[in-house]
């Protein structure tokens, strides 16, 4: 029961924060004041230690990382990106924060290597869309939109890659795997 808690608190915070605060648009406040920008992190402030373990999937470029660290400053932040390019950003934005460990890694349902199907848009040629890249291939009709190379990434089941790193918990989980999260929690209960 504590675990199914866990995770309908999960699922409810990364929707509001999806809801209220986005990097990538212009600031538009309709029906809600500016005060609350941060009303998310606050939330979750609520139901989690001063000194927390995030766990972080599909960290991007590490922005949502760094906003953890802010809000949690004597937090510990375990990242995991799997596409090359946005790795390498995400060690470049966060290698000045020694409470950040950053694993090129995806996490899925299985461990071992898998397809990683990278988003480059429509054209197949600006990585500005690989936010949108995933273990799941595009659906029929999306498949136009997410041109660009597939490669192989290194997956982990969280449970097992937590067991093996002696990691004994994770007091919040922020997934952001383009439709793994469910997988990604079943194979991990």
């Amino acid at each position: 029961m504590k675990c199914l808690k866990l995770i309908l608190l999960n699922l409810f915070c990364i929707i509001l924060f999806n809801l209220t605060y986005c990097d990538q648009y212009p600031e538009k406040f309709e029906g809600i004041c500016k005060e609350f920008k941060n009303y998310p992190l606050d939330l979750i402030g609520a139901f989690i230690p001063k000194n927390p373990v995030i766990f972080e999937a599909g960290a991007h470029y590490g922005h949502d990382t760094i906003k953890f660290i802010e809000k949690w400053p004597h937090s510990t932040v375990i990242a995991f990106e799997p596409n090359p390019h946005a790795f390498d950003e995400l060690i470049k934005n966060t290698y000045s924060y020694p409470n950040i460990k950053q694993y090129p890694l995806a996490v899925s349902d299985f461990n071992g290597k898998a397809k990683f199907y990278l988003c480059y848009g429509t054209n197949g040629t600006d990585p500005i869309f690989e936010g949108a890249s995933s273990l799941l291939p595009a659906s029929d009709w999306m498949a136009i939109h997410y041109m660009g190379p597939v490669i192989d990434v290194e997956c982990v089941i969280l449970d097992d890659w937590c067991k093996k790193n002696d990691v004994d918990h994770i007091d919040f989980m922020w997934l952001d795997l383009e439709g793994m999260e469910f997988q990604v929690i079943e194979n991990s209960l």
